[in-house]
């Protein structure tokens, strides 16, 4: 307790929230999975090379900060998943959440056990939370979100409690709370999804047990850097000089949604432009949006400091002259 208190013996309630929030985070059972090195199925779509240190038992990079975004996004998932039982616990009598699983993968001899967000009948749908959907709705799922929870079909396939025919889904909601429209990205069980889990869990072994650097490094290196526990064992070293070519394919996408958005944005502000000149005068309801005009008064604002921060320039690249 000492730790809480401060010289006057009161109670530090700074300290005694952040640490209240990193023990709770940390002491989860999927934290626990991770630190004792075990595989579970929101792993085994992930980076290669983050699994083959996984399998060694490569030393973690200490957890630094509270986490807050992870925390609250598994607060919401949590409530989500809780709201869904209830809603259903009158009409579909078969509906649980937090449900253990187990997949047997043949071709390894795998097994690989885990906790399912929900267990609906004879699908399982799995809660995602990010801050923002606009770039899942774009690009949909990442493999490594349809591994894991095809991978949870799998089990109750294997189990019988499921038929390939049966769908799973992946629920995404808005952490942020800005975007109140859940996506969902549903699919029956794909054996090839499978099949490819089989074949990178094949290159993470033979990396653990012959050479780590043979490892494909499937996230970029900005990612890792960020999140991964093993960014010092993996890839602390590599040279990543600013202004260098960029070939990463993960972040060749970012940059291409970005410009996409950028040229999506200047399209909007024009058509609202020419818009708003055909609306002059024009006031009233069309039944579902009001449409009013306000006048503004020029206001001066002296001494005014703008604040400073980091800006984003991409701009083409010219080519040379012939």
């Amino acid at each position: 307790m000492t730790a809480v208190l401060d010289a006057l013996d009161t109670m530090d309630v700074e300290a005694v929230v952040e640490s209240a929030i990193r023990e709770f985070s940390f002491g989860s059972s999927r934290s626990k999975q991770s630190e004792q090195g075990l595989l579970g199925p929101s792993e085994i779509g992930g980076c290669r090379a983050a699994i083959a240190h996984t399998i060694i038992g490569t030393e973690r990079l200490p957890e630094e900060g509270i986490k807050l975004a992870a925390f609250v996004g598994t607060a919401v998932g949590e409530l989500v998943e809780r709201a869904v039982i209830m809603y259903l616990s009158t009409r579909i009598p078969d509906a649980h959440r937090q449900v253990p699983l187990t997949a047997h993968l043949p071709h390894l001899g795998l097994n690989i056990s885990g906790n399912a967000d929900l267990v609906i009948g004879p699908s399982v749908w799995d809660v995602k939370t990010k801050d923002g959907l606009e770039a899942i709705r774009r690009n949909g799922p990442s493999f490594a979100h349809k591994a894991q929870i095809n991978t949870y079909q799998l089990a109750r396939i294997q189990a019988g409690l499921a038929t390939p025919a049966d769908k799973w889904s992946l629920v995404y909601v808005d952490r942020s709370g800005k975007d109140e429209t859940v996506y969902v990205y549903s699919s029956e069980y794909d054996p090839d999804i499978t099949s490819e889990i089989e074949s990178r869990l094949e290159d993470a072994l033979y990396a653990a047990e012959h050479d780590m650097s043979s490892a494909p490094r499937d996230e970029p290196y900005h990612y890792c850097a960020r999140y991964c526990a093993f960014f010092n064992a993996c890839r602390g070293t590599d040279e990543h000089q600013k202004g260098g070519l960029i070939t990463e394919p993960a972040v060749l996408d970012t940059i291409a949604q970005y410009r996409e958005g950028k040229a999506l944005e200047k399209q909007g502000k024009e058509l609202a432009k020419a818009a708003q000149t055909k609306l002059e005068g024009i006031e009233g309801s069309t039944g579902e949006v009001t449409v009013t005009w306000s006048t503004v008064n020029a206001t001066v604002i002296e001494k005014h400091t703008r604040r400073g921060g980091t800006r984003l320039y991409i701009t083409p690249v010219r080519s040379k002259k012939k």
